[in-house]
């Protein structure tokens, strides 16, 4: 017994909790085994000191012994450049199309705008963020609907650039524009859509009439 007076023995510790993910017996638990899974990207070093980027791609695989945690690595320094470069493109590409004196445009491989310009929203006199996401051929009027959307039918199934002559409401008034189109790819090479770029030509469609 402790001395009358005197401290009492120290209380038991609890045990610590295992970590997140993990058993107590030491083994990978159902959450740990998400955790670890799948694919990552992060830095690296290498023997020679010099840092890269690195792909990981974790998996468990069953083999004579047991289940084992499998981490296969690649070396993924150039696809980072490349996609830091294509960024910094497309970075370009929205500053010029910003100022542009034609109305540019990008939509997705359903036809739906992803980009238009200023110079396009103001023409429509629409704010951008409500032409976002509308298809492009539904700002076409109803009697050029049909040849202009046969054009943009043809030219996704054949990934090819169309040009298209069609009329759109301005400020009230069916005005004709010549739009181009041609296709986009990502940095894979996957088709994403289309971009392209319009002006109007009213005054020369009535000249020739």
């Amino acid at each position: 017994p402790p001395p009358r007076g005197g401290p009492g023995p120290p209380a038991p510790r609890a045990a610590p909790a295992p970590a997140s993910g993990c058993r107590g017996d030491g083994r990978t638990g159902p959450a740990g085994k998400a955790a670890l899974r799948g694919t990552h990207e992060e830095k690296a070093i290498k023997k020679n000191k010099e840092t890269i980027w690195v792909r990981s791609v974790g998996r468990f695989v069953i083999n004579e012994d047991g289940e084992v945690f499998q981490v296969i690595l690649k070396n993924i320094n150039e696809e980072k450049k490349n996609r830091q470069l294509l960024q910094e493109s497309e970075v370009r590409f929205r500053n010029i199309a910003e100022s542009a004196p034609v109305l540019i445009w990008m939509c997705d491989e359903l036809g739906k705008f992803s980009y238009v310009n200023k110079l396009w929203s103001e023409y429509l006199e629409k704010p951008r963020y409500t032409l976002l996401g509308e298809i492009w051929g539904e700002l076409i009027a109803e009697e050029d609907k049909d040849n202009a959307q046969s054009a943009f039918e043809y030219s996704y199934k054949e990934q090819k650039e169309f040009i298209v002559l069609y009329r759109i409401k301005h400020k009230g008034i069916n005005k004709w524009i010549l739009d181009k189109g041609v296709p986009r790819y990502d940095d894979t090479g996957e088709f994403i859509g289309f971009m392209g770029s319009a002006i109007e030509v009213t005054e020369q469609i009535e000249a020739n009439n």
